[in-house]
């Protein structure tokens, strides 16, 4: 099994947005490049629903500095003040967000798409999205009384791969990335703009399963890049068919060539 496509992610644990020049800001704009791919969102300072006149809107916006990029910031949110489940609201994109629930004090969301409404493109973020959360939950496949009979232990014939990608669907290249690739991040540090390229890094298998030695190459899965460390994480991903058992496999050498 192969992945569709390398997965992009900036961590949600050590990413923040900084306005330009340590200076407050009620709005500005933030960038993430890698290779091909090339994402923005705007953030805004801190804002709360408020009672008014004519109702509910918006309250004055507060200037900021810096603000976590997390998505309990984005639009999203699961309002079960209801008692009957049935009425109850869950955002599925996100649903640890904020903005849905539009009541008197309740926060509106410090991330936004640029020239996009909050709801058709939540959430606005760059980390990974959980498992349970759409759309990665609808591609898991239908365990039901049909596969229980027919399939198991197997996947289901409707999963699809792309449920194992954690990233947003805006940052995963077409191909897989290489490394080599320059990486730009704008506003994501306190010095306003960080510049690099990917490592190039070459790596080869040697696995001894079922009485047999097999050589075989890995790809470029996942690159995580934590700006506020700063750090980088790059994950490789190889695979193998198993002719009987898996509990055959006895021994994996990992190593690494030169780049030509």
């Amino acid at each position: 099994m192969r992945l569709m496509s390398s997965s992009l992610e900036l961590s949600t644990t050590a990413t923040s947005a900084y306005a330009a020049q340590g200076k407050p800001a009620t709005e500005f704009l933030v960038s993430l490049r890698v290779g091909h791919i090339y994402k923005e969102l705007k953030v805004v300072g801190n804002r709360t629903w408020k009672q008014g006149v004519f109702g509910l809107s918006p309250s004055a916006v507060e200037p900021v500095i810096e603000v976590p990029v997390v998505y309990e910031r984005a639009f999203g949110g699961f309002d079960e003040s209801d008692p009957d489940p049935k009425k109850q609201q869950m955002d599925t994109r996100n649903p640890v967000g904020c903005g849905l629930v539009a009541k008197q004090g309740q926060p509106l969301p410090n991330f936004e798409y640029p020239h996009k409404g909050l709801k058709e493109a939540s959430p606005a973020g760059f980390g990974a999205l959980a498992s349970y959360w759409s759309p990665r939950r609808e591609l898991q496949g239908t365990y039901d009384e049909a596969w229980q009979n027919s399939r198991y232990p197997l996947l289901p014939a409707d999963w699809d791969p792309r449920s194992l990608l954690c990233s947003p669907a805006d940052q995963r290249p077409d191909e897989h990335l290489q490394g080599g690739e320059s990486v730009e991040l704008k506003n994501l540090t306190p010095d306003g703009k960080l510049t690099f390229k990917l490592p190039k890094v070459y790596l080869t298998f040697r696995t001894r399963i079922d009485n047999r030695r097999e050589e075989h190459r890995s790809r470029l899965a996942a690159v995580i890049i934590e700006p506020d460390f700063p750090r980088l994480i790059m994950v490789w991903q190889t695979s193998l068919k198993v002719r009987a058992n898996v509990d055959y496999l006895e021994d994996t050498l990992v190593r690494e060539k030169p780049y030509l």
